[in-house]
């Protein structure tokens, strides 16, 4: 029997034969977290959505910054291992410990961080959430992926994953940058779009211009 308010609208409890009639709690079906909710979906379709490996962000902080009008993509999985080498006196503890930082400056005004912030250079950063329970089970895409790499506790294979639920939510590209030689080829081999961090190498064209000039000793 449900039990009613003076109102006549039906209250949250409902008796409960086990216990002598008393009252117990009404059942609510649980919902799944829909894609927004863990960073799948980019706040436009107008720019690309660049995945961040752990790597890139140890290698250089900055990277936060230097995607421009894009969409950065950082997995919460990519958070946990920054937090291994924060206690570390060396020049990646350093960095570890400057990343945590920035995201935090960046996200200081919001607790939406899964929908994403506006950069100084008109982009966005968002963090993703891999959530297997929530991945969609007629993907298959992802079903072919989980059958070749079926270890899915492994970060690598979760950042894998993750950028195939983006793919899958986003008409905009999606690419997986990372420094990991291995990690890029597993990347191509499952159809996933992957580039190397090249932030710090000099650009052939930027020195093609220089002239070469003898000095006389």
């Amino acid at each position: 029997m449900i039990h009613r308010t003076e109102e006549g609208q039906s209250a949250l409890f409902e008796e409960n034969p086990e216990n002598g009639g008393g009252p117990r709690k009404k059942r609510g079906g649980s919902e799944s977290p829909k894609p927004a909710d863990l960073g799948l979906t980019a706040p436009s379709q107008l720019a690309k959505n660049y995945v961040l490996d752990t790597n890139v962000l140890l290698h250089d902080p900055a990277a936060l910054d230097r995607f421009q009008d894009n969409h950065l993509c950082i997995l919460v999985d990519v958070l946990s291992e920054l937090d291994k080498f924060k206690s570390e006196q060396t020049e990646r503890g350093a960095n570890a410990r400057r990343v945590h930082r920035r995201l935090t400056e960046m996200f200081s005004c919001t607790n939406k961080v899964t929908q994403g912030v506006t950069t100084e250079c008109g982009g966005t950063v968002r963090l993703v959430i891999y959530d297997p329970a929530s991945c969609p089970k007629n993907s298959d895409l992802l079903n072919r992926f989980h059958r070749i790499f079926p270890d899915r506790e492994r970060v690598d294979h979760r950042i894998l994953a993750a950028s195939l639920l983006l793919m899958q939510y986003n008409d905009a590209p999606v690419v997986l940058v990372t420094k990991d030689i291995n990690m890029q080829l597993k990347a191509r081999s499952v159809g996933i779009d992957c580039q190397d961090y090249l932030n710090d190498k000099v650009d052939a064209r930027e020195v093609s211009n220089y002239e070469v000039r003898r000095i006389e000793v």
